[in-house]
C-alpha cells in the first residue's frame, strides 16, 4: 500500500491531546496513535486517525525511540500547550 505523510498542528486542552500511543515496546517497533478520545483535541480537530504511524513529534523523529521516550516527548508538549504531530497513513487504492 502506498503511504501519506500529514502534519497536524493540536492545541492541548483541559484532557490534553485527546489521543492514546501504542507501540514502542520493542527496539524497532514503530510508535501508532492508539484511540481516539471523543470530543478532545484530536478528535475535534478531525485529521489524526487511529493507526496513524507516528514519525515525528514537534520534529523530533520517534523511530526507534521506547513507549516512555515517546510519552516524555508529549508530555513536554503538553507542557508548551500545543503539538506538531507529523504521521504517515497507509492509502489504499480500491
Amino acid at each position: 500500500p502506498n503511504t501519506r505523510d500529514l502534519d497536524v498542528f493540536l492545541r492541548k486542552q483541559e484532557s490534553g491531546f485527546g489521543f492514546r500511543v501504542l507501540g514502542g515496546d520493542g527496539p524497532d517497533q514503530s510508535i501508532y496513535i492508539g484511540a481516539i478520545i471523543p470530543l478532545g483535541a484530536a478528535e475535534k480537530d478531525g485529521r489524526l486517525r487511529a493507526a496513524d504511524e507516528l514519525m515525528c513529534i514537534d520534529g523530533i523523529p520517534v523511530r526507534g525511540k521506547s513507549h516512555k521516550q515517546v510519552l516524555d516527548l508529549m508530555t513536554t508538549a503538553a507542557r508548551n500547550g500545543h503539538v506538531l504531530l507529523t504521521v504517515r497513513r497507509k492509502i489504499f487504492c480500491e
